[in-house]
């Protein structure tokens, strides 16, 4: 049977991948977890899937967040993973999902909790055309008063932003992923190496700096996220596709925010002085605590009216809503990009249909013949780095990294392409990627010893190298490229991209594009896809035409988020 998540055949063991493992739920299979029934799935992070499930033990419906498989051989993540589970499990409030166990056996460990139907901030914001100030007021308030319930006990969130506010269907708002949160004195396992913890655009300087944290910082990030919700996006963001991540954070610790009211006039006054407050780079400028904001809104409230309108935005596609209940996953297939047209309006009459087919066909011949005639294109020179953010992801290596093929798999080297003229042609099927190489955002190559040398940013995760001996000392940042490439010409006619996601985060501005080249050096484009990741299997065709004489495949990829990439399989 093959796994409707990674794609890999015969890979189901006990209702679960052994590869990826993600849980194989249908309607005649609902995989167990101890006492726990899987009834769908419901997203995935950086560190893990979480599913809607039933327990049977206590008859209620609960939500389940399973560690990935390939962490749980790393016993400082299962630890950490543990820690999450001892902070959470301390705050109990009607504004927090609640923690209700953690389960661990040999081969699965995972977070037990209140199962809230609804929809995170994000996805709210996304949907809602109008936004009026006693919805605001509301969501503050529910966040601030989770925040205050965990400050009382001395825990510090740490990642507060609209994906981890959750608002459920009969009207609470919940907050969630204390998987950051930490005391505010004790030493801090996640700090310990002097990476930055948190998400880039919602964190404080004094996060940024890896200075000492306290309430503060998390009213910091909700002064963030009541900006977004009155402006549509967040104070700091990069211009170009330049620094990206380090770009917003030193905009984080040196730049004062436009004030609100310059991008929208619908806000008050009133709310913009109390959003530019908490935005004050020192701690001691913002208030001091929760309950002085909660008393900052109250006093809002009676002078403002709460149904006044004070944003406005353009209709979300339905994309934009969240799904609850997972649906069957099936293999996409995706043709070359020089060879696709972009998407016709499904309401277009069959005669439209039928006579933009043909003149998809002559397109077709045009382009796949000049490009076959252009030069091959330069490769990648700047900027051509992996970003990963706030999820706790694992690190990829900034040096070629020895090849982890499967059994089928022939030796791949990086040595200069060389011509072979008449050389029979192998045929064969290996798994991802050879190498994958760091430069820094100006340019340069990147130092694999020097252990902290991308600060601030995080890392991502590559299957293929998790067993790479270096990879907790490196750093990531926004561009990427791999590139495998072989000794010998190679055949193949198809290429399967399991997995290039950030968990269901925002891609927008992303892209992600395959390619290959010949023994004579050309390149060719054959996948492109922007705006949007790939969570399920992408199957991509090669022309005919290009099938026989391949020495390298190319994955290049920007991403605005955390991205995981993953395995990739070359078929004959």
């Amino acid at each position: 049977m093959r796994c409707g998540s990674c794609g890999i055949q015969n890979s189901i063991k006990d209702g679960f991948c052994k590869s990826c493992g993600a849980a194989h739920i249908d309607n005649e299979h609902h995989p167990r977890l101890g006492q726990y029934r899987l009834l769908s799935r419901l997203g995935e992070g950086g560190m893990g899937i979480v599913y809607r499930a039933y327990d049977e033990a206590n008859e209620r419906e609960v939500a389940l967040k399973v560690l990935h498989p390939h962490l749980l051989k790393q016993e400082n993540l299962r630890e950490r993973f543990r820690r999450e589970a001892r902070v959470h499990g301390r705050v109990r409030h009607p504004n927090i999902v609640n923690l209700l166990a953690l389960y661990e056996d040999e081969e699965h460990m995972a977070l037990v909790m209140e199962m809230v139907h609804g929809q995170n901030l994000r996805d709210f914001l996304r949907a809602r055309h109008k936004l009026t100030l006693g919805e605001l007021l509301r969501i503050a308030r529910g966040v601030l008063q989770g925040l205050e319930a965990a400050h009382r006990l001395g825990i510090v969130h740490r990642d507060i932003k609209p994906g981890n506010v959750l608002l459920s269907e009969d009207g609470r708002v919940k907050l969630m992923d204390f998987g950051l949160a930490k005391p505010e004195s004790g030493e801090d396992d996640l700090t310990k190496s002097g990476a930055t913890i948190g998400s880039f655009r919602y964190m404080s300087p004094e996060q940024i700096l890896n200075q000492p944290v306290d309430a503060r910082t998390d009213l910091y990030s909700l002064g963030i996220v009541l900006y977004e919700m009155c402006t549509g996006k967040p104070p700091f963001d990069a211009k170009g596709s330049g620094a990206g991540e380090f770009e917003i954070m030193e905009k984080q610790v040196r730049e004062t925010p436009l004030d609100p009211r310059k991008r929208n006039k619908r806000i008050p006054e009133s709310l913009a002085r109390l959003i530019m407050r908490l935005l004050s780079k020192r701690p001691e400028a913002r208030y001091a605590d929760c309950a002085e904001v909660l008393r900052e809104l109250d006093r809002i409230e009676r002078e403002e009216r709460p149904d006044r309108v004070i944003a406005v935005r353009r209709k979300a596609s339905a994309s934009a809503k969240p799904q609850q209940v997972a649906s069957p996953v099936r293999d996409e297939i995706s043709r070359p990009v020089a060879a696709t047209l972009p998407t016709s309006d499904r309401k277009r009459r069959l005669a439209v249909i039928g006579v933009g087919a043909l003149f998809a066909l002559a397109v077709v011949a045009a382009m796949l013949w000049r490009e076959m005639r252009q030069p091959p294109s330069p490769p990648p020179t700047r900027h051509e780095v992996a970003e990963n953010k706030s999820a706790p992801v694992v690190s990829q290596p900034a040096t070629p990294a020895p090849a982890v093929p499967t059994k089928k798999a022939e030796h791949a080297s990086m040595r200069k392409i060389q011509r072979h003229k008449n050389r029979p042609v192998p045929r064969m099927s290996l798994t991802f990627s050879r190498a994958h190489r760091l430069k820094r955002f100006d340019g340069t190559r990147s130092n694999a010893a020097e252990a902290h040398e991308f600060r601030g940013g995080s890392r991502t995760f590559f299957k293929s190298l998790e067993s790479y001996r270096w990879k907790d000392k490196l750093r990531s940042y926004k561009q990427g490229w791999l590139r495998l490439s072989f000794n010998v010409v190679q055949s193949m006619s198809r290429i399967v991209i399991h997995r290039a996601s950030v968990g269901g985060r925002d891609f927008s501005g992303g892209h992600i594009t395959l390619g290959i080249m010949n023994s004579r050096g050309k390149y060719y484009r054959i996948f492109e896809r922007r705006d949007r990741a790939i969570d399920r299997p992408v199957t991509v065709s090669i022309p005919k035409a290009l099938r026989l004489d391949i020495k390298s495949v190319e994955l290049r990829f920007r991403s605005p988020e955390p991205i995981t990439i993953g395995p990739i399989d070359l078929l004959p």
